[in-house]
């Protein structure tokens, strides 16, 4: 080689010989190496696809599992707050039920007592007008038959005095009756003064009617 060629050509180094593979080759057909079959290589695109696929499918599952666990948590929650709430109106709701019943109750007698009261009223009425007249009849008599009394005066309800009379017999001609607006028959001997008290009774009537 000439002096001015070697003065243009470049220098590169020692050359640069490539590794030989290491790794056995198997022999194909006739000694020669096995040809590479493209189909098994792995594609790029392939492997990220199923790595994408295998990622989705682990961040769905976990996904769902949080999510039906959070769920489950939240209707025990719902269930216990609506427990409390059902058993905090089940005693507001017994309570007044059983308030209501007393209030009930206490009306129901009340009216039952007033309804009874106005059922015996007449027939109470009655048995102690009966009754007052009766003994007051028995008194006249008695005095009258000791001769211990001249005339005898009565005051009170025409109503009163007619049932006095049919007990009196012919010793009614010894009363001198005066009709008035009370409702007490009132009988005065001398100085004596005799009442059938029924004014009272009535009066005890009116309260148990309050």
């Amino acid at each position: 080689m000439s002096a001015m060629i070697a003065r243009y050509l470049k220098d590169f180094g020692a050359p640069v010989f490539p590794v030989a593979d290491e790794r056995p080759v198997e022999d194909g057909p006739f000694g020669f190496p096995a040809l590479v079959d493209l189909e098994t290589v792995a594609d790029p695109e392939t492997i990220r696809s199923e790595a994408f696929a295998e990622g989705h499918e682990v961040a769905t599952t976990e996904l769902t599992e949080r999510h039906a666990t959070e769920m489950a948590a939240l209707a025990e929650s719902h269930a216990a707050e609506m427990a409390a709430l059902a058993e905090h109106y089940e005693a507001h709701v017994t309570a007044m039920i059983a308030e209501r019943l007393d209030v009930m109750t206490e009306e129901v007698a009340r009216s039952v007592t007033e309804a009874t009261a106005q059922v015996l009223l007449p027939f109470l009425g009655e048995l102690v007008t009966r009754k007052a007249i009766a003994d007051l009849a028995v008194l006249l008599k008695g005095v009258i038959e000791e001769g211990e009394a001249g005339r005898i005066r009565l005051r009170g309800p025409e109503s009163a005095f007619r049932r006095l009379a049919e007990r009196m017999g012919d010793k009614v001609a010894l009363l001198d009756f005066e009709e008035s607006a009370e409702m007490d028959l009132t009988a005065e001997i001398g100085t004596a003064v005799l009442v059938t008290r029924l004014s009272a009774f009535a009066a005890g009537l009116e309260k148990v009617m309050e």
